[in-house]
C-alpha cells in the first residue's frame, strides 16, 4: 500500500511538466506536514514533546504562519520556546562565566555551544526531518518506475530536469537500487537530459533579458517569463509563487 501511495504522488509530480518534478514532490510534502502540525497534531501530548524537543527551522516555522492558523502555532511555539529557554539559558551563563573567567579557548568552546543551542531547530526540524524521509523514498520509487513501467519512463525522458540537489540525489539513489547496468543507462540518460534543460533555460534567461530592449516590442515572453525563478530554483532558491506566475510581464 505505502508503495501505491507513493507510486501515485511521484507520477503526479512527473505528471505536472514543472521545472522539477521532484521540487513539486517535496513542496507538496512541506504542504501536508503544515496542515498536519496545525490540525489535531497540535493537541497531541506525543506530538508536543517532539515539537518542544525538536522544533522547525526558520522556513518552516514562516510556512506554519503563513498558513494563518495562529492559535494552534501559538499553542506550539509557548511550550517549544518555554523548553528551549531552559537549555539556552544554561548555554550563555556557561559562556557569560567562561568570559568572566578571560579563557580565550574556553570561551570560544562556550560560545561554538551556545551557538549550536541557539540554532538547534535548524538541525532538528521536524518537517525537514519527515520531508527528508519519505523524499528518500520517492526518489528511490521514481529509479524504479524509470525501469520497471514504460508510461513512467516517457514521463521521465520528457521532463523539464531537476534542481542541482535533486539531481544529486537522484544519481545517489540510482547507485543503492540499480544494478551496474541499469545504473549505467539512468546515468547517461538523466545527465543528458540535465544539459539539455539547462542550455534550454539558458536561452529563455537571454530572451528573458532582451525583452526589456525596446527592439523586441511585440514580440512573445513565451517560457522565458518564469526563466529567472527557475534558474533560482535550479540553484535551490525557494521560488514557488513566481515559478508559477507571469515572471517578466510585472518586472517590466
Amino acid at each position: 500500500m505505502a508503495y501505491k501511495i507513493e507510486t501515485i504522488s511521484v507520477y503526479e509530480a512527473f505528471e505536472q511538466h514543472c521545472a522539477c518534478p521532484l521540487c513539486a514532490l517535496r513542496d507538496k510534502l512541506e504542504a501536508d506536514y503544515t496542515e498536519y502540525y496545525l490540525g489535531n497534531a497540535a493537541m497531541l501530548p506525543e506530538i508536543r514533546v517532539e515539537v518542544n524537543k525538536n522544533g522547525f527551522c526558520g522556513r518552516h516555522l514562516d510556512m506554519l504562519y503563513e498558513a494563518g492558523n495562529r492559535l494552534p502555532l501559538a499553542l506550539q511555539m509557548h511550550t517549544m520556546l518555554s523548553e528551549h529557554n531552559k537549555r539556552s539559558a544554561k548555554a550563555m551563563r556557561d559562556y557569560a562565566a567562561k568570559c568572566a573567567s578571560r579563557s580565550g579557548k574556553a570561551a570560544q568552546a562556550s560560545l561554538d555551544r551556545l551557538e549550536q543551542t541557539l540554532r538547534e531547530n535548524e538541525h532538528s526540524c521536524l518537517v525537514c526531518r519527515s520531508t527528508r524521509d519519505n523524499m528518500e523514498r520517492y526518489i528511490q520509487t521514481a529509479v524504479r518506475l524509470y525501469f520497471d513501467e514504460s508510461r513512467f519512463r516517457k514521463l521521465y525522458e520528457n521532463c523539464s530536469g531537476f534542481c542541482n540537489g535533486h539531481l544529486v540525489q537522484l544519481l545517489r539513489s540510482a547507485e543503492k537500487v540499480c544494478s551496474r547496468a541499469e545504473n549505467e543507462r539512468f546515468v547517461n540518460r538523466t545527465l543528458l537530459l540535465q544539459q539539455q534543460s539547462r542550455e534550454k533555460l539558458a536561452g529563455e534567461l537571454e530572451h528573458f533579458t532582451k525583452m526589456f530592449d525596446y527592439r523586441s516590442r511585440g514580440q512573445e515572453w513565451g517560457e522565458s517569463r518564469t526563466a529567472v525563478a527557475r534558474t533560482a530554483q535550479l540553484f535551490g532558491g525557494d521560488t514557488r509563487a513566481e515559478r508559477s506566475g507571469n515572471g517578466g510581464k510585472e518586472d517590466k
